[in-house]
């Protein structure tokens, strides 16, 4: 066979590859919403939702959340477009955009009334990831510290899917010049489990590796973005986790050390900016479901990230600093979604004791 009889070959291979991949991206987007994977997957079993969730609401978030969309940034990583729908809305703010958060109506502002602007950073746990707008962290720790304790908190949620302190690092940095140092201003930062998952994946945690204008580090960037948008991808992603359960995490001592240097390095550039801008930076490392002894037959099911013990990098020598990784470890509700995301419940729990921790740091602010 001749070298011009194979290239041509070859050609028509590829020609039919990159015609195949278009169609199939053209039909994921006919597929049935619940069959789709998106930012809000998680396998079905009503044994972890409270008595009054249904089907239809599981399939409105599904619904909502696949046709939200994000573009690259070359600072960040990526940011969502603005969109709106009935659980899921992403609302301009400082420039960028934010997850809509529960917020006092004018008529319902008591007098006399403590007022602080309260800015959520972290991943997918923070963002929301399985709940609608209100059912969010940020918008339970809102809604309790006016209720319980007469503060009315401007909540921002900032969270992204898949950060670690890297770009929670980089996206405040964007936003302190924007932030009122007129104002009581906290910022809260969410860690954890994308610090441990990252160097299990091509993205790496620490600013060197993962930034860089190198034709590598680009083109890196542009299939990111790509597979963020991807139907066709999401629907094979779907596939992939629901079949393929990782049932542990190990990471090599080098790969410890490197988060551990890399966190605390990220959370002292926070404190250093957050004090020139009147912000006072509070950091939590999360809890887990591998941490939670009594577990439902459900979260059994779900505890594959991570195996680990987290045992060098959860320490920052810093007064608010709050590592609640077992915070859930004799909780008999049902609380997980899978291995690091909350319900309902969940969230409301960690809101509780965040907005203690935010009362207790408003009185010696």
């Amino acid at each position: 066979m001749s070298i011009s009889r194979i290239f041509e070959i070859i050609g028509k291979i590829v020609c039919l590859l990159i015609i195949s991949l278009v169609a199939m991206e053209l039909m994921a987007r006919f597929i049935p919403t619940g069959l789709k994977f998106n930012i809000l997957m998680h396998p079905k079993a009503p044994e972890h939702l409270p008595d009054n969730w249904d089907k239809g609401k599981y399939d409105k978030l599904r619904g909502d959340a696949i046709k939200a969309k994000s573009a690259n940034d070359d600072f960040l990583g990526y940011y969502f477009k603005p969109y709106s729908s009935e659980t899921l809305n992403l609302i301009e703010s400082h420039g960028l955009t934010e997850r809509l958060s529960w917020f006092c109506t004018s008529s319902s502002i008591r007098n006399n009334i403590q007022e602080v602007e309260i800015y959520f950073f972290g991943g997918s746990t923070m963002f929301g990831q399985g709940v609608s707008d209100f059912e969010t962290i940020p918008s339970f720790v809102g809604r309790i510290l006016y209720e319980k304790f007469n503060i009315k908190a401007n909540v921002h949620n900032f969270a992204r899917q898949a950060y670690v302190s890297t770009e929670e690092f980089l996206l405040f940095s964007y936003l302190a010049p924007k932030i009122s140092d007129k104002k009581k201003n906290i910022a809260i930062f969410f860690s954890g489990l994308n610090e441990i998952v990252s160097v299990n994946f091509f993205v790496p945690p620490n600013l060197e590796k993962r930034m860089g204008n190198s034709i590598i580090a680009q083109i890196k960037r542009q299939i990111a973005s790509f597979a963020h948008n991807s139907n066709l991808l999401k629907v094979l992603g779907s596939i992939v986790a629901n079949k393929n359960k990782i049932t542990k995490v190990s990471l090599p001592d080098q790969d410890e050390k490197e988060i551990e240097e890399n966190y605390q390095r990220n959370a002292f550039n926070i404190i250093s900016i957050a004090k020139d801008k009147n912000i006072l930076p509070m950091f939590y490392w999360q809890p887990l479901n591998f941490y939670k002894r009594t577990k439902t037959r459900y979260e059994q099911n779900t505890e594959y990230v991570p195996e680990i013990e987290c045992r060098r990098f959860i320490n920052l020598p810093y007064r608010y600093f709050y590592n609640i990784s077992h915070f859930f470890e004799s909780t008999y509700d049902p609380i997980f979604l899978d291995f690091g995301h909350y319900n309902e419940r969940g969230n409301e729990l960690i809101a509780e004791r965040i907005s203690k921790d935010i009362v207790e740091a408003l009185n010696v602010l």
